[in-house]
């Protein structure tokens, strides 16, 4: 674990993950969940209503109280579902950091569900879900993973369906909380200026919480290779929009460094990627085009999305091609390596500058590797990738004919 870090287990099984930060005078802590919409199992998008349903009251306080207790004193309170996880957070000045823990935990753990507050609750992710529909980027990708991992959670949208939702009553919502919101089953992840005795000692109120007899395990047995599919939808947009990609590596697999490189260099943030110097700024065919990839326990995925106008579709594609095959048929040169490790580095020595995004990376990497992987780390694995290595990844994950392909098209 990095120098940097100090843990602690309470005696509940819940799990504590510190690192200070000098120079702010703010906190920033979070319960970090292993349960996220790849466990909502027969009830897609439950994980994400149960988030919302966080925030509608407790047995000591209403949802009024919960929100004011944060933001009358100038913080944020605020949590997000995503595949595999749910974050609780708070960012607050670091002398509100005890009223943040036990703000906190009471909603974690002492929530109260009434009919009233479900019903308000539904109708609000009812306009989310609709929200969502009119964002083409979204609505792309949601859509490109439910074609990727067809029948399986993993593909589901993380806000359900107007039909789901509609079946996901207080039973339902109680069986998740028995499952999967228990203290063995979460790390609170802590970055403050406070010193590590003060945290500590602030957060001995979560030694209260009961453990559960459960052994709540992520639902994510039975995820079979992801298939290849080319599929055309219409919808009432202006542009045509596409996603290209596969399934890639997992979170535990070591060629997962290659790709990390790979797609940085491909279409990375950065504007001077493959991508984004060929199709937006020599051809001028996409406002904006990138490539991401993101890996999980059991599986990772990659993929390329972009927009443009519908009479440029075709040519915006085979450029697509000619550069991912490029990466395929010959390795980088030694000098091009050598400076985008050098710009990969350096972004995610930045990236450790949002605090925020730290503590959930801090709280994720306890939460399912027991440790967390520092930053050094990463850098010198990044580091001994060669040119090679890059190549056979290309060949294997990004080769054009291997990946999938979804286009939404006006109607």
């Amino acid at each position: 674990m990095d120098s940097g870090l100090s843990s602690h287990v309470f005696s509940n099984g819940l799990k504590l993950v510190y690192k200070q930060s000098f120079g702010t005078a703010t906190s920033h802590l979070g319960f970090v969940i292993n349960a996220g919409s790849r466990d909502d199992g027969k009830h897609p998008g439950i994980a994400h209503f149960f988030e919302h349903m966080l925030f509608r009251g407790t047995h000591k306080r209403s949802s009024s109280q919960i929100i004011n207790r944060i933001e009358w004193v100038g913080g944020e309170l605020n949590a997000f579902t995503a595949k595999d996880i749910t974050v609780v957070y708070a960012n607050v000045l670091s002398d509100y950091f005890k009223r943040s823990v036990d703000l906190l935990s009471d909603i974690v753990f002492n929530s109260k569900f009434t009919e009233t507050a479900l019903n308000k609750e539904r109708n609000i992710i009812r306009e989310e879900i609709n929200l969502y529909l009119d964002t083409p980027d979204e609505y792309l990708y949601d859509e490109f993973l439910n074609h990727l991992y067809a029948s399986h959670p993993m593909g589901y949208n993380i806000l359900g369906t107007e039909e789901t939702i509609a079946n996901i009553g207080i039973k339902e919502l109680n069986t998740f909380y028995n499952t999967y919101y228990q203290p063995q089953n979460m790390v609170l992840s802590v970055i403050s200026d406070l010193p590590y005795e003060k945290v500590l000692e602030h957060c001995q109120i979560l030694e209260s919480i009961q453990q559960s007899n459960l052994n709540p395990k992520p639902n994510v047995q039975g995820l079979k290779k992801s298939r290849h599919f080319i599929q055309s939808l219409e919808k009432d947009f202006n542009l045509a929009y596409v996603c290209l990609g596969k399934d890639a590596y997992s979170y535990n697999d070591p060629k997962k460094y290659n790709l990390m490189l790979l797609n940085n260099i491909l279409g990375g943030p950065g504007m001077n990627s493959k991508l984004n110097m060929t199709i937006r700024e020599k051809k001028g065919l996409t406002y904006q085009i990138d490539s991401s990839y993101t890996s999980y326990d059991n599986t990772g995925v990659f993929y390329i999305n972009f927009a443009t106008e519908l009479h440029q579709l075709d040519l915006t594609i085979a450029l697509i091609e000619k550069e991912v095959n490029k990466l395929c048929k010959a390795p980088l040169k030694e000098s091009e390596l050598k400076k985008s490790k050098q710009q990969f580095k350096n972004q995610l020595r930045m990236a450790e500058e949002n605090k925020n995004a730290l503590m959930v990376y801090n709280g994720k990497q306890m939460l399912l590797h027991n440790t967390v992987q520092p930053l050094n780390t990463y850098l010198n694995l990044i580091d001994s990738v060669h040119a090679e290595d890059l190549q056979r990844t290309a060949i294997e994950i990004i080769q054009y004919d291997q990946l999938s392909l979804l286009k939404i098209v006006p109607v």
